[in-house]
């Protein structure tokens, strides 16, 4: 347990600045700068959520990579890229396809977060794949 909590702080942090870099790029366009700022969809005082998320999604993936990594074959960064492909297959995707049906957004901001998450995504494969592949897995995360 003690591993998935650090891999995940490890996962959120690079995710939230990655996702902050990412989001500040897109937010030079017009229209994802208007579509965030309608008070009618976002809610300013729950955007704080945003900076948990990472931390969040963090955990559940050194969780699910520790259950699934050995469906990855090849050299640790192809496992990395396939994880985080088939992470943002399964969660962004599906996500934004329902946002930008449900909620009146531009174009750009549904692919604003299509990108983000799959530059997210393969950065938190590539992470657990190189810790894995790297560093003893078991004795890096053992307190004591």
């Amino acid at each position: 347990m003690n591993k998935i909590l650090l891999l995940g702080l490890v996962i959120g942090i690079v995710n939230l600045v990655l996702g902050l870099l990412v989001g500040y790029f897109f937010m030079m366009a017009p229209p994802v700068t208007a579509g965030y700022a309608n008070s009618k969809i976002i809610r300013a005082l729950l955007m704080t959520g945003f900076y948990l998320y990472p931390f969040i999604v963090g955990w559940i993936l050194a969780w699910v990579w520790g259950n699934t990594k050995g469906l990855f074959k090849g050299s640790w960064a192809k496992r990395g890229v396939n994880f985080g492909w088939v992470v943002w297959l399964v969660g962004s995707v599906p996500g934004m396809y329902i946002t930008y049906v449900t909620m009146p957004l531009a174009p750009w901001t549904g692919i604003s977060g299509l990108v983000g998450g799959l530059v997210t995504s393969i950065a938190a494969g590539l992470v657990l794949a190189r810790i894995n592949n790297r560093i003893d897995y078991e004795r890096l995360f053992t307190l004591g």
